[in-house]
């Protein structure tokens, strides 16, 4: 048997919404992370423990490096997001375009950068840009 410290571990709930993913070296039998990756920016664990009747997350988790950090979200009445609150940091306003689609998402990416998200074609998976057109 081969130990890898990479191998993911999902968690489902009765509605079979995903509430857990976790990263790490996995037990014999599949069913448990016994030690999380060693990694400064690899996400070791993300629960959402709350989620809405649409599976959409309000609360979350996040372990890197073993530090935890909350996520709170906030949506409208038509499933977008109108605010984030990562830690401690300052809340972040995304935006959306008129079909709903996210195009400003606010974050840094974990790598301390802003990101625009474009649509190419209506309601087609983003293409992300970093200050260049791809």
């Amino acid at each position: 048997m081969v130990v890898s410290t990479k191998n993911e571990l999902y968690t489902h709930d009765a509605r079979d919404r995903l509430t857990q993913f976790e990263r790490g070296t996995l037990n014999l039998p599949g069913t448990a992370i016994t030690t999380p990756t060693p990694s400064t920016y690899l996400i070791q664990s993300r629960e959402w423990v709350s989620l809405d009747r649409r599976g959409n997350w309000l609360d979350s988790q996040t372990t890197v490096n073993s530090v935890q950090t909350g996520d709170t979200r906030q949506r409208n009445a038509v499933n977008e997001y109108t605010s984030w609150l990562i830690g401690a940091a300052p809340a972040i306003t995304p935006t959306s375009d008129p079909n709903g689609n996210l195009t400003y998402d606010g974050s840094r990416l974990r790598l301390c950068r802003t990101a625009d998200l474009s649509w190419p074609m209506p309601d087609r998976p983003p293409r992300l840009t970093d200050g260049l057109r791809l």
